[in-house]
């Protein structure tokens, strides 16, 4: 099954499974958050550690959010041929949701790990990071979002914005504790109940996906 999985992981990411729209509002969101977050640390030196930096923070929310578009919740295709039972067919869509946000925590905690090298960071911008990374990384594809609001994009929104605060905290020798008091307050207030009412419906979809009879529709 594993094999399986990982598989139909790397099969399945290709730009063609991206809708334009989805596309275009990645890419914009990562590229302003990259452009804004350069005055914040105009004031170090060394230009290729400000660039670093950026680059281990954002790249890890880039991609998590790529690959939620690339990976909705659901069967492929060919698997709708295979004659599978209720529980097969649940190892798999959970095994594939589970895989799904380990890779995409994989390069969080190494763009973190890059960022401490890099930066004045502390151990509560280190979970703050990667509390930006997970919220991402829980997301199900946005075509499969009920209702009229898009909760995974502002979370998305969110996690950059943070992320892009952040960059400017870890790269001033002297942070401002306020801000990270302020980041640390949105983020119960604003993101967590945003992530709980978002995998309330990544669980609503996980389970109609095990039904070969949803899933088909």
């Amino acid at each position: 099954m594993i094999n399986d999985i990982i598989r139909d992981y790397f099969a399945m990411f290709r730009i063609g499974n991206l809708r334009k729209n989805n596309l275009a509002t990645f890419f914009a969101f990562y590229f302003i958050g990259m452009t804004l977050c350069g005055p914040f640390l105009s004031h170090t030196e060394i230009f290729w550690r400000v660039v670093t930096v950026q680059f281990a923070v954002f790249a890890p929310i880039a991609f998590s959010y790529f690959s939620v578009l690339a990976h909705p919740i659901r069967l492929p295709k060919m698997m709708y041929l295979c004659p599978m039972q209720p529980d097969e067919r649940r190892k798999y869509i959970y095994g594939s949701y589970y895989f799904r946000i380990g890779v995409h925590m994989l390069p969080g905690v190494l763009g973190v790990c890059t960022a401490v090298v890099y930066s004045y960071c502390d151990i509560f911008s280190v979970i703050e990071m990667l509390l930006n990374d997970l919220t991402v990384a829980l997301l199900i594809s946005r075509e499969q979002e009920a209702g009229g609001i898009v909760i995974g994009d502002i979370i998305f929104v969110i996690a950059i914005l943070s992320s892009m605060i952040q960059v400017g905290i870890i790269g001033d020798d002297k942070p401002d504790m306020g801000m990270k008091a302020v980041l640390f307050a949105v983020f119960c207030l604003v993101q967590l109940p945003l992530e709980i009412r978002h995998l309330k419906s990544a669980g609503k979809q996980l389970q109609a996906a095990v039904s070969f009879e949803n899933a088909i529709h």
